[in-house]
């Protein structure tokens, strides 16, 4: 308890409030003026954690001991907790996410980060959030993170090694789909987002390749169709549990006459899956 009592005590101080009883009081506000010791010294408050202890009894017998519970007071920063991005899936671990997207790169695709009802991704995540973790609560959270990069580690529950995933916007990758079983996906963005129990979870936006009983004449490989932006049959936003491997195939735009100087005719759909694509070991 006292323990505790000092702890919030600190934290009281910190935050501005003042003690009349100690002339000492104002080192604390000029403390917490240093830009860089915020941070640390911010948004944090003082809980009790019980955890069990084996301890051992001094009653002559050296085996006989017992489990107790031993409270004591520690300090929960919120920056190193709720600030840090989880998966509801406990096998995705130290998730990174690297290269936010600029305004301006967000005002080409028509995205914003402050969520509203008409936000082009609203309901995209909602669905989501219902389909893939069972939330269907209105969503909180206004505030949306477009990132180019996430890596994570997946566990395995064998004794396999664990797999460190490394995703990039433009990255195509494998999703299990119902009518196809393996289906390909190209990665739009990357975006983190703050649920309403307080975590920060990421999704992947993506365009789904649909395929086609058509193959490359040239090259005999498959030929693919990119979904259009209007096509919403499939869901295109998904939580990372969905990608639990690195990217192995390769897709090449089925350029034509209206494809020049390095830009594709976004009007054509169609792609070519590499099947000569290999990853060097």
């Amino acid at each position: 308890m006292c323990r505790e009592n000092t702890a919030e005590t600190i934290r009281h101080l910190v935050d501005g409030w003042e003690d009349r009883r100690f002339s000492m009081t104002s080192s604390f506000k000029t403390l917490a003026q240093d830009i860089s010791l915020r941070s640390i010294l911010s948004e944090w408050h003082a809980t009790e954690l019980s955890l069990p202890v084996e301890v051992e009894e001094d009653d002559g017998n050296s085996n006989n001991c017992h489990s107790i519970q031993i409270s004591f007071a520690y300090i929960l920063y919120k920056n190193q907790i709720l600030d840090t991005t989880k998966c509801h899936d406990h096998h995705f671990v130290d998730i990174l996410l690297r290269v936010p997207w600029t305004d301006q790169e967000l005002a080409r695709e028509g995205w914003s980060k402050k969520l509203s009802a008409t936000h082009p991704l609203f309901q995209s995540l909602a669905m989501s959030y219902a389909t893939h973790l069972k939330t269907e609560a209105a969503i909180l959270d206004k505030q949306l993170k477009f990132y180019k990069y996430i890596s994570y580690t997946v566990l395995n529950d064998d004794d396999d090694e664990p797999t460190r995933v490394q995703l990039h916007v433009g990255d195509v990758v494998e999703i299990c789909e119902q009518s196809e079983g393996i289906a390909y996906v190209k990665i739009k963005t990357i975006i983190q987002h703050r649920a309403n129990v307080g975590q920060l979870y990421a999704f992947l936006l993506v365009d789904w390749f649909e395929a086609t009983a058509s193959r490359e004449p040239v090259l005999d490989c498959p030929l693919y169709n990119i979904q259009r932006p209007e096509e919403t049959r499939w869901l295109c936003m998904y939580p990372i549990v969905y990608v639990d491997k690195n990217a192995s195939v390769h897709f090449v735009h089925a350029c034509r006459q209206t494809c020049n100087d390095g830009k594709h005719d976004t009007e054509n759909r169609k792609y070519i899956r590499n099947d000569f694509y290999f990853q060097s070991l």
